[in-house]
């Protein structure tokens, strides 16, 4: 039954029916008699496809806590310094009630977007200039409708466990604290982030 595998096997799945390659990686933390719990750091990544230019990623780690702890989403390298960081998300009621106190921060020009998005954290006006075509807005907020708790950014996460990734700028459509493991979903968002990437081409 679909429902009773691990989300590892639904993964390993996906990739066997799509004829992709999956690697996955688990490593026990040291631990002592006393303490019976064991953690377990773990890693997943599934190529696109054959040109390994496109990756689904994903991270878990049990001993740390917060928002970085778990995460998946797809990421491809780009030509940035690793010192450049963005983070877009899609806004929600609390963004409304907050921006009637607060200055209103960085902004893409496209009013459409902006009215539905938030720049959470950016290193420079330069990131924005990334996401600013009409093509990659789309595409981002074909994202957001897919999944509003998706986010989009460069360099926000680390995934140097991906070796065509490692000491790379990327940029993802990720999501924060979940691995996704519905096939439909995995591919949509691949085909979302490989537009970006043709767009950027």
């Amino acid at each position: 039954m679909e429902e009773n595998l691990s989300s590892i096997e639904k993964l390993e799945k996906f990739a066997n029916n799509t004829s992709r390659k999956v690697h996955f990686t688990e490593d026990a933390y040291p631990h002592t008699s006393l303490h019976a719990v064991t953690y377990h750091r773990r890693t997943l990544y599934i190529p696109a496809d054959d040109n390994n230019d496109c990756f689904f990623v994903c991270f878990g780690d049990s001993r740390e806590f917060g928002n970085y702890a778990n995460f998946s989403g797809v990421f491809f390298a780009i030509d940035k310094p690793l010192t450049e960081q963005l983070v877009v998300r899609k806004n929600d009621i609390l963004d409304k009630i907050s921006s009637v106190f607060k200055k209103t921060g960085l902004k893409t020009g496209n009013s459409e977007f902006d009215r539905i998005s938030i720049i959470e954290e950016t290193s420079s006006e330069s990131s924005v200039d990334f996401i600013k075509s009409q093509k990659i807005l789309d595409s981002v907020q074909a994202a957001f409708d897919l999944d509003n708790l998706l986010r989009a950014g460069i360099n926000e996460l680390k995934i140097d466990f991906v070796p065509e990734l490692k000491d790379k700028s990327h940029f993802g459509i990720y999501l924060l604290n979940d691995w996704i493991v519905d096939p439909e979903k995995i591919e949509n968002i691949f085909r979302i982030v490989k537009d970006i990437k043709n767009h950027l081409m």
